[in-house]
């Protein structure tokens, strides 16, 4: 650190520390202002070009940390020091592209949860991992080197930045996989995580306000039977599921005439006939 009262490196410490803090706030308005049934499709995108800028400027204010680190293990080496220079450059450039491109092709549903996110979105992801990777392969380098030459009384001050550096480049590397991970390959399956929770609670609820040998259908199912010249197809509602009990009720349906449909088609394994589909939609009762 200078002796001056205020420098860049001071400067980019506090954005990180309260900058960081304001965004985490700032999100948690995206739920609030989701539930507003007469809210225009373009909040979603706007929430998302502001998450994006957010994250382009933490990123590149820690990883300017981490090079002023790298600038400090190694003060005479200059190959070292426009390398890192320049691999810093290409990772700003290659953030700036992918979330440039990525933004404006992200899809939402009325949750404004992401739903489809295009590859190029990994570029932006993939940038400062491979940054993250360099700086802490150079870092251990020069660990190794002051090890071997001075042994470990002569290493302290760069146990330090390596030890720290270590733990920056885990958390960041992990944290940045794992927004690939979900944005980039399971935009869609994240968002069904713990539904399965969900379901079994309401299924709880229903057997502590029952009898042990009760037997409950929750609403009305539809079940469609399809028969055709090769076999026969049943279709279940999949809201419903019905779970056995040891003394299950019979079941007696009572056939609904009303939505029958009949379909016909001409078939060249019947003979030059029609194949006909009988759609039959019944409810029961207990």
């Amino acid at each position: 650190m200078t002796n001056q009262r205020f420098s860049l490196t001071k400067g980019l410490f506090f954005f990180i520390q309260y900058f960081t803090a304001i965004v985490l706030i700032s999100l948690q308005f995206v739920e609030i202002s989701t539930r507003d049934p007469r809210r225009p499709l373009q909040t979603c995108y706007i929430w998302s070009v502001w998450e994006a800028l957010a994250a382009f400027l933490i990123i590149i204010s820690v990883d300017y940390i981490l090079v002023a680190r790298i600038y400090a293990l190694y003060p005479h080496n200059r190959i070292v020091k426009y390398l890192i220079g320049l691999f810093y450059a290409a990772e700003i450039i290659a953030i700036a592209i992918g979330f440039g491109m990525a933004v404006p092709q992200v899809e939402f549903d009325e949750l404004c949860t992401i739903v489809k996110s295009p590859r190029i979105f990994l570029v932006a992801i993939g940038a400062p991992v491979a940054f993250q990777t360099i700086l802490f392969a150079v870092t251990m380098w020069k660990f190794i080197s002051v090890v071997r030459v001075g042994g470990w009384k002569y290493a302290h001050l760069t146990m330090v930045l390596v030890r720290d550096g270590t733990w920056a480049f885990i958390l960041l590397f992990l944290l940045l996989i794992s927004e690939a991970f979900l944005y980039g390959f399971a935009s869609k399956a994240y968002t069904g995580v713990m539904y399965g929770i969900i379901l079994n609670l309401k299924k709880a609820g229903h057997a502590q306000a029952l009898p042990p040998d009760s037997y409950i259908l929750d609403g009305e199912a539809t079940i469609s039977f399809a028969t055709a010249g090769h076999g026969t197809s049943r279709d279940w509602d999949p809201y419903y599921q019905l779970q056995p009990c040891r003394n299950p009720p019979k079941l007696e349906p009572t056939w609904s005439q009303h939505g029958q449909k009949k379909t016909c088609k001409s078939s060249r394994y019947s003979g030059g006939g029609l194949q006909c589909k009988n759609t039959i939609n019944y409810q029961w009762t207990l």
